[in-house]
This record gives C-alpha cells, sequence and structure tokens, in this order.
C-alpha cells in the first residue's frame, strides 16, 4: 500500500503524531484525510521496524471501530520508501472543539451535548478493549449538524498490546491523567480523566491545570486539585461542579467507574439544561452548535431573533419556537419514559442486603459500579434481656436493617461503607447475577475486642 492514490488538497493540521491533509481518493473520488507519521530519521532500523508494527497493529485495531461518534478509517500502511506510515480517515467538515473553545466557554448544554458524545465513542471503545490516551479538544470534530466525532486514536492501543510499554507517558501533557504524568499504564479511567480535563475547559473557558514548564504542569495535574468549574463562572451549577471534579480525581477508582456511567450522567444533565436553563436564554445562545445537547430524534431548535428577521413576526416567532422546544422535551422525556417502562421487563435478579452491627448510630452505604443504590442511617438497641446486659458491660448496642433490590443480570462489583462516630468499616465484593436469582449478602459489623466487618453471599 502507498500514498500514491490520495491526492493532497490542503494542509489542515500538524502535531507531534503527524501532518494532516485534506486530500482526494483518486480511485473511488471520494474527500478523505490524509495523516502521515513520519519517522525519524535517526532511528535504527530495529526502531523504525517496532514503530511500524505498532502503528499497523493500532490501525488495524482502530479500523475495527464502527461508531457515529467515532471517525471512520479507511486505510492504512507504509509509504513506498519505508520512511513513513499513513492513516486515511473520514473527512470531517465542521470545526475542532479547541477551534469553538477559542472563542470562550460554550452554553452548558452544549458541553452536555459534546461530552455525552464523546463518552458515547469512548464507551464504544473501551467495550472493545481499545483506550484512546489522547482525548482533547484538538481531537472531537464538530459536523455542522451538531454530531461530534472522536479522532485520532493514533497513539490509542489495544489492552493486549505488547508494543505499547507501560512506562510510555503518551498523550497531550494538559489533559494527561496522574498516571500518564508518571509514565505509569493507562486505562480506561485515564481516558475519563481526560475527558473530565475537556469537560472542565469547556465550561470554564480555562484549562483545571496549566503551568509554563513541563515537570510543573505534571506535578500540578498529580498533586493539585483545581477549583470547581463554577468559581471561574458562577452560572454553573452544582451538579455539574460534582460531575466534572469526579471525572478529575486523582485515584482513577474515584472516578466514575466506566464512560457508560459518565455518558448517562451527562445525558441526565442534557435533559436538565433543557428543561431548567430557560429554552429561550441557553437555545439562544448555542444556536451556533444546531442539535448539541438535544437528542438526535429532536428537532433543531431556532433561536427567535433569527426568524424574526427571516420576514415572521417577534410574536409569531415565538410562538413557533416555543412549539419546536415543547416537541423537544415532550421528545426527549417520552424517550426516557419508554426507556424506564422497557427495564421494567429486562430480565433482572434481586439482592437482599442484611446488616448486622454492634453500636448505637451510624450510616451505610452500599454502592454497584460506582453507583450508590442503597443509603441509611441505622440506630441500634440496648433494651431488654442480654442486649442490656451487653449495653452495660461493653457499653454498646446492636441493631438490625435490610433491603431489597433490583439488580441487572451480570457480573457487578459492590463497595460497602458502615460508619459510625468516628469509626469506619469498608469492603468489596464482587458477584454474578443470573435472571430470577434471590441471593443475599449479608454484612456483620463488630466492634470490641472482635472489630472488623464481615462480607457473606448467601
Amino acid at each position: 500500500m502507498t500514498t500514491e492514490r490520495y491526492v493532497k488538497e490542503a494542509l489542515l493540521g500538524q502535531g507531534a503524531w503527524g501532518v494532516v491533509h485534506r486530500a482526494r481518493d483518486s480511485v473511488i473520488d471520494r474527500v478523505v484525510a490524509l495523516k502521515i507519521i513520519a519517522f525519524d530519521a535517526d532511528l535504527t532500523d530495529y526502531d523504525r521496524h517496532e514503530l511500524a508494527a505498532r502503528s499497523e497493529r493500532e490501525a488495524r485495531a482502530a479500523g475495527a471501530l464502527n461508531h457515529p461518534n467515532v471517525v471512520t478509517l479507511y486505510d492504512a500502511g507504509r509509504s513506498a520508501d519505508d520512511a513513513s506510515f499513513f492513516i486515511v480517515m473520514e473527512y470531517v467538515e465542521g470545526k475542532t472543539l479547541k477551534q469553538r473553545l477559542a472563542g470562550g466557554p460554550l452554553p452548558i448544554r452544549a458541553v452536555a451535548g459534546v461530552g455525552r458524545q464523546v463518552a458515547e465513542a469512548l464507551r464504544y471503545a473501551h467495550d472493545r478493549g481499545i483506550i484512546h490516551r489522547d482525548v482533547k479538544p484538538a481531537n472531537i470534530l464538530i459536523r455542522k449538524d451538531g454530531v461530534v466525532k472522536l479522532a485520532d486514536f493514533g497513539i490509542a492501543r489495544m489492552e493486549s498490546s505488547e508494543l505499547t510499554r507501560s512506562g510510555q507517558s503518551m498523550g497531550s501533557p494538559a489533559y494527561m491523567s496522574p498516571e500518564q504524568a508518571l509514565g505509569r499504564a493507562a486505562d480506561a479511567r485515564s481516558d475519563i480523566f481526560s475527558l473530565g480535563v475537556v469537560l472542565y475547559e469547556a465550561l470554564a473557558g480555562t484549562k483545571p491545570f496549566a503551568s509554563d514548564t513541563l515537570a510543573a504542569l505534571c506535578y500540578q495535574i498529580v498533586n493539585d486539585d483545581p477549583p470547581p468549574p463554577s468559581r471561574h463562572r458562577p452560572e454553573i451549577p452544582a451538579e455539574w461542579d460534582a460531575l466534572v471534579m469526579k471525572a478529575l480525581a486523582k485515584k482513577p477508582e474515584e472516578r466514575f467507574s466506566s464512560a457508560s456511567e459518565l455518558s448517562t450522567e451527562l445525558r441526565k444533565l442534557a435533559l436538565a439544561a433543557l428543561e431548567g436553563a430557560g429554552l429561550a436564554g441557553e437555545a439562544a445562545s448555542s444556536s451556533e452548535f444546531p442539535g448539541i445537547g438535544e437528542e438526535s430524534s429532536g428537532p433543531t431548535l431556532v433561536p427567535v431573533e433569527a426568524e424574526s428577521r427571516s420576514g415572521l413576526s417577534r410574536r409569531g416567532a415565538f410562538r413557533r419556537y416555543a412549539l419546536w422546544g415543547t416537541a423537544a422535551v415532550g421528545l426527549i422525556l417520552l424517550g426516557l419514559l419508554a426507556e424506564q417502562a422497557a427495564s421494567r421487563w429486562l430480565p433482572h435478579a434481586r439482592m437482599t442486603v442484611d446488616l448486622t452491627y454492634g453500636f448505637k448510630s451510624g450510616d451505610i452505604s452500599v454502592t454497584m459500579d460506582g453507583k450508590t443504590y442503597w443509603r441509611q442511617t441505622v440506630a441500634g438497641s440496648d433494651e431488654g434481656g442480654f442486649k442490656e446486659f451487653t449495653r452495660r458491660v461493653t457499653g454498646r448496642a446492636s441493631g438490625h436493617a435490610s433491603t431489597r433490590l433490583r439488580i441487572p443480570e451480570g457480573a457487578h462489583t459492590f463497595a460497602v461503607r458502615v460508619t459510625s462516630g468516628d469509626e469506619s468499616w469498608n469492603d468489596s465484593t464482587r458477584r454474578t447475577f443470573s435472571a430470577e436469582d434471590n441471593q443475599t449478602l449479608a454484612i456483620r459489623v463488630k466492634t470490641g475486642l472482635t472489630r472488623g466487618m464481615e462480607l457473606e453471599w448467601r
């Protein structure tokens, strides 16, 4: 394979990993994006061979991705003189998120729409064992119709790949995760951190980590917690602060457990923005982003001023705008209701959580796959018989609490946290559920000399 069939038409961009041209496939007359990665002249034959082999393998991995929010890869190979590697991709007509952010932060609803589509692209890639590792505004393309495409899996890797070493700190410095900055292995949660940086910048209009030197920047990423986005832009709701700061957690296990979970939360915030931010305000301000922040089945909202200039009266324009807006909200709500109704009929299991404890009062929380499923304040008793005797001798009480939960089929990780005063107990367990299962997670918290927490499945 060579680049001879691709005729360069314009330079689109240049970065650390290659040069990108708009080109035309002379065989089928299709406009494409042609990326050329030149091998450094000082590379040894062995290093050149290894880099080419890695590029080919990772191009095959990226070529297996077929998703509406992922830039499609058409072709890849080495140049005829073996001095470079080329990748032929779908040409996306629009602007990058980096270009959009040059004009300042985005409307909140637009951030929700962009973020959710990127999260869906990551979910699809992660489910297939592919980590992007370079999520940044320059790699997020926004088409004129509002569809978002995640590009440049050029340094992505398959989790089983032996050609990309965990000791290599790859990615764009300002968007790297702490583990990448430390040269450690990156996994799906590293992409979530990078997307958190993107969301922060899109909301606040500034990056959460910035410095004049690479060493200082890496130090910030690893050690410093940035202020919440609302510190830069007070109108940002607290829910957005919580979402972004969770994505930016230093420890991977404290971030969203998956891109799917992050996508779900962004969808909730998109709906909240559409309902609560005021259609006439937020929608009009985001007219540059048609379709972003709305469900794909809904109509594009048109600002009142734009319709007034086209010959409609302001009253007529407002009525038409309100009609379209109501229809968009209605379609979204109907979709959510249908989704919830359908979920009631999906195969599921039941789980009973049974807590026995030896303290006067406390709190318990149980999370499944990172999402809180049960949280309750409990109070023990010391009245009557042996309990009253135990209370007098040890100063302790005891109690019992339980609940029943609906659980989707499949394997799930449960984390249990119990607190009482200054004491806390934490543990986790993993369990696989089949349809119609009815399993019990027994939790026993002991105080005194034999203090501790035990988890047992029954």
